[in-house]
């Protein structure tokens, strides 16, 4: 009895499209600069169904979660977000880089390796209490999306996670299949003051 027991140990079902994302993301060695290996996107985005498929993986675990808003991460961000905002039914909300927008703004500055870099969004754009989705392609050592979640919840916002496409090695171990790291890092797992990424 204890033996068959043993064969039924649930093995964890991989879901196929994984594969064919992950094949059409390139990586370009030293791109922008000597050192970084650059996870390039564009591939992705030339193939329609492999590109539905990484929209319909995000939609599919934020349907029916209550999600008000979509926050995007200039510029990748932008690509993914208003997708899955549309198929939930949340609204879209840019966060972008300096003087991008117009009208009044709340902004958070944040540090780089190289320097400092800073969110904005327009005041206004999130009611306090709204449940939030912040997306972005990659996350690196989690550096921006601090920035976004700080700047959200200074608005009142209520993050519920930050959705990404990419994981770098810091984050592998959460939610890695085959070397690719789907969505859904709980925001509470990235440290908030993690300055880099």
């Amino acid at each position: 009895m204890g033996e068959e027991a043993n064969c039924n140990v649930a093995v964890a079902v991989v879901d196929p499209r994984l594969q064919g994302i992950s094949d059409a993301i390139r990586v370009v060695p030293h791109f922008p600069k000597q050192g970084i290996m650059f996870n390039d996107i564009t591939p992705l985005l030339l193939r329609p169904g492999v590109f539905k498929d990484a929209v319909d993986i995000f939609v599919e675990r934020y349907r029916g979660m209550g999600i008000d808003a979509v926050a995007g991460i200039e510029a990748r961000g932008f690509i993914f977000g208003p997708a899955i905002a549309l198929a939930i039914g949340a609204k879209f909300i840019p966060l972008r880089k300096p003087k991008k927008l117009p009208g009044e703004v709340i902004s958070e500055t944040y540090v780089l390796e190289y320097g400092t870099d800073c969110l904005q969004m327009h005041v206004g754009a999130i009611e306090a209490g709204e449940r939030v989705l912040i997306v972005d392609d990659l996350v690196a050592t989690g550096g921006t999306l601090s920035a976004a979640i700080r700047l959200l919840e200074r608005a009142g916002a209520d993050v519920v996670e930050c959705a990404c496409l990419i994981g770098l090695p810091k984050f592998k171990e959460c939610a890695c299949l085959h070397s690719l790291l789907f969505a859904s890092e709980r925001w509470k797992d990235i440290d908030k003051s993690a300055v880099h990424y």
